[in-house]
């Protein structure tokens, strides 16, 4: 089987999940969409939306965008196998009937707790509350009647959400390790982002080297969870 993934950036790839679901013997077609590699026009086997410096009010600027929202709104009209990320996870937030806003910047580790909904979901019932997660984001989701919020924190009211059974929005970052977050805040856009909210890249980058082994673990049981409870029981 096929997960199409559309990446955002050199540095926003499908990271730890991608390495897992490689591993289970899935293939990824990774779409860099922000080198005009190509939006399907269709719903594919299965779909991963990743993170961006982008924000979902700017579609003007990167077009893209309203193609990945239309996508998204036929994932969630056909209850397509789809795990969308942070910007993924706001222009799911979107099509579902919800909004987004800018904000102070959530940057670190947060914790996340799960809803009672989350606690009967089968990709999260196992998350456990208080578990950090790497965060890098000033837009935060209020959730319409489209979806259910699976997960919140202290400073993001959805952290993750639902539309339909198959359809996730994740507004942390699952994919990150160490590795991968040296090499985001060590590119140039985000870099300058992190010092004008506050935070040296080594900073951040020692952070991560402490949570690495158990956010790389989580990342890798989640990617799991996905395949085996969400995308195999409709892609066989």
């Amino acid at each position: 089987m096929i997960v199409t993934v559309l990446q955002h950036s050199v540095y926003g790839g499908p990271g730890v999940i991608g390495d897992q679901l490689r591993t289970r013997g899935v293939d990824l077609d990774v779409r860099h969409v922000y080198a005009d590699d190509p939006v399907p026009v269709r719903p594919p086997e299965a779909l991963m939306v990743m993170g961006g410096r982008m924000c979902t009010d700017e579609k003007a600027a990167y077009p893209f965008l309203q193609e990945e929202a239309d996508l998204l709104a036929k994932c969630v009209a056909q209850d397509t196998p789809t795990l969308a990320i942070c910007l993924g996870a706001q222009l799911l937030a979107e099509v579902t009937g919800g909004s987004v806003h800018h904000d102070t910047p959530e940057i670190g580790f947060a914790k996340v707790r799960l809803t009672d909904a989350g606690r009967d979901d089968p990709l999260l019932a196992d998350f456990a509350d208080g578990t950090p997660t790497f965060n890098a984001h000033q837009d935060f989701i209020t959730a319409g009647p489209g979806a259910i919020v699976l997960a919140e924190g202290d400073r993001s009211p959805v952290h993750a959400l639902r539309a339909g059974r198959r359809v996730y929005g994740i507004q942390f970052h699952p994919e990150m390790d160490a590795e991968r977050v040296a090499r985001y805040c060590n590119a140039d856009q985000p870099g300058a982002y992190l010092r004008r909210h506050g935070w040296e890249p080594r900073d951040l980058i020692a952070l991560a080297q402490e949570h690495t082994d158990a956010h790389a673990r989580m990342g890798r049981e989640l990617a799991d969870l996905w395949l085996d409870r969400i995308v195999m029981p409709v892609v066989g």
